[in-house]
């Protein structure tokens, strides 16, 4: 039997198996675990669209999720209620890469990279490393070749310029197919369909860069593994992943797609339970500095007082007139090298 689910704003899709069948509970998850998602969600432009992505945040528990298409011109970076919402968007509305967080994460990013319309970075404080997450939107296979070539040397670019030993994870619309064959170290048997050409530099680049392909890893259903339906014929594809650092993969508990979860989008909703570990954030105190007035009532000490204030500033003024300072000296020092984020 097939469940209609039914949401505020959504395309109200029919899905077997659906995560939110009447009577159902969703199963929230350990405190300790962080979900990472990301989604092609098909144009952010129609009204309500991001008010529904936020319910199904709520729904699925998701602290962050990375968006593909969202169809927006410009840049921002804005609050709506208590997500932050950070976005890289298209002037032409074909693209657009973003990232939307809950309060407690959104607070915890302290660098943001709008690189392009299709690919975007946040920085966040993490422990007992950083963590660098890129959302990207790969060309369709109606791209030439060479476009995909220029896309992953852009993501190698915003690679470079983090430090090595950050936690990373790259995810979106690879628009490749990876396929169930094992790729030792770097996918598992539970893809789905046969790789194709794009899955082959796809895992090219896993290999260059020693990232796992983490939702082929776990053992799913194939109702768990697809992320895109072809309109029309019904076809199922596995073309969206979330990759993380070989190295840090101990982190992943968990990863699959999520069909019953609806923004009225022929993709599939993709969630990484992940250990990640957040920084305290420390309210800092100003410790005000208590002045003993009633003492400058004594003659002597409010004589001494007096005395030593004039002498120091007979001394700035000696050391100004030797060495004259100025204000570029110390806003071309930070400009002359280059910082990683």
């Amino acid at each position: 039997m097939k469940n209609k689910v039914e949401l505020k704003n959504s395309g109200g899709k029919i899905v077997p198996h659906s995560d939110f069948r009447v009577g159902t509970n969703t199963t929230i998850p350990s405190k300790k675990r962080r979900r990472i998602g990301t989604w092609n969600v098909r144009s952010l432009g129609i009204c309500g669209k991001l008010e529904n992505i936020k319910l199904e945040m709520k729904r699925h528990n998701i602290d962050i999720l990375g968006m593909s298409e969202i169809k927006w011109p410009g840049q921002g970076d804005f609050w709506s209620d208590d997500f932050r919402v950070i976005f890289s968007g298209d002037d032409n509305k074909i693209a657009g890469v973003g990232i939307i967080m809950n309060k407690d994460m959104g607070k915890r990013v302290n660098t943001v990279i709008q690189y392009s319309s299709r690919i975007i970075a946040i920085k966040m404080d993490t422990k007992p490393v950083n963590t660098i997450i890129i959302q990207v939107y790969m060309p369709t296979t109606g791209h030439r070749d060479d476009e995909i070539e220029e896309m992953y040397e852009q993501i190698d670019e915003v690679i470079k310029i983090s430090k090595g030993k950050d936690n990373m994870i790259i995810m979106g619309d690879w628009n490749a197919v990876a396929g169930d064959v094992k790729e030792q170290g770097i996918s598992g048997t539970f893809g789905l369909g046969k790789r194709n050409q794009r899955g082959e530099r796809l895992i090219e680049f896993c290999k260059e860069q020693n990232l796992v392909i983490t939702n082929t890893l776990f053992s799913q259903p194939k109702r768990r593994r697809y992320t895109w339906t072809m309109p029309g014929g019904g076809t199922r594809y596995q073309i969206d992943y979330i990759l993380v650092k070989k190295r840090y993969q101990n982190q992943v508990k968990q990863s699959k797609s999520f069909p019953g979860a609806d923004i009225d989008s022929d993709h599939n909703l993709i969630i990484m339970e992940s250990n990640l570990s957040l920084k305290k954030t420390e309210n800092k105190q100003i410790t005000r500095k208590k002045w003993y007035l009633d003492k400058l009532k004594d003659e002597e000490i409010r004589y001494n007082y007096s005395e030593g204030v004039n002498n120091k500033l007979k001394e700035l003024q000696i050391k100004e007139q030797n060495e004259p300072y100025g204000i570029n000296d110390d806003w071309e020092a930070p400009h002359s090298r280059k910082k990683k984020i």
